[in-house]
């Protein structure tokens, strides 16, 4: 398992300033948040040139880049949303990671987008791209059931998850084992937002409601190498919840 950091927690930074703070804070590897930097997703706007001197800036700090992540929403966006994702797929290689983090976007009714999914992985495919689709509520593919039957439609390898385990574990009322039992293979990122009851987020804190060390050997056992990614982190906070989760690695 890869612990990162998303770079927008230092929204207000630069991209290369924001690299140098999650280097700062300890964590060696990064998830690439284009919008927070106020990157639109257009071509032109990030080329693959500057993708490169921008991954050679991480690897300066020591940083790897686990995933790129940008809004999407594959469901409504239409062409601009295909295009959207084929240029990051071209991008990816240049960041130096494999993985590309979107949303599937609001709604109901995702099988009217399957052949616009088909024709964006088989262009991941070319760029031996994995798409992760987040899986959450209100979104269009916002539950196991809806994600299961969107992988068995679409059959590849190049298609994954990116989810909060034991946010969808709650919400369907079963242990996080039973969710990885069904989705683990195809887990990419995971999305670490746990609340005490004190409904604190992470902190540097033992307390918790559910039990983090379970969760971690559950993603040894199911998904090893799924990128985790703490959610809900201040800058002033990003340090103390590094050493936090790392006690769980």
């Amino acid at each position: 398992m890869n612990l990162a950091l998303s770079t927008g927690v230092f929204a207000h930074l630069t991209v290369d300033e924001a690299a140098a703070a999650v280097a700062g804070a300890g964590y060696e590897a990064a998830l690439l948040d284009l919008e927070a930097h106020g990157k639109e997703l257009r071509a032109g706007d990030l080329t693959a040139a500057l993708a490169a001197r921008l991954a050679g800036s991480l690897d300066r700090e020591g940083l790897a880049v686990a995933a790129v992540s940008a809004e999407c929403d594959l469901v409504n966006g239409g062409d601009d949303a295909q295009d959207r994702l084929e240029w990051l797929f071209g991008l990816a290689e240049p960041l130096g990671t494999d993985v590309v983090v979107a949303g599937n976007g609001p709604g109901e009714d995702w099988t009217a987008a399957l052949e616009r999914l088909r024709e964006v992985l088989e262009e991941a495919e070319q760029h031996e791209v994995a798409l992760a689709l987040e899986l959450a509520p209100g979104m269009a593919v916002s539950d196991l059931d809806h994600a299961e039957q969107l992988l068995d439609a679409l059959d590849t390898d190049c298609l994954g998850l990116a989810m909060d385990v034991l946010a969808i574990a709650a919400e369907h009322d079963v242990s996080p084992r039973d969710v990885l039992e069904r989705i683990g293979d195809v887990l990419l990122v995971v999305t670490v937002s746990e609340v005490d009851d004190r409904g604190d987020i992470v902190s540097p804190s033992p307390r918790g409601g559910s039990d983090l060390g379970e969760l971690f050997d559950l993603l040894g056992e199911f998904a090893p190498d799924a990128v985790v990614v703490p959610a809900g982190v201040t800058p002033a906070s990003a340090a103390a919840t590094r050493t936090y989760l790392a006690r769980f690695l």
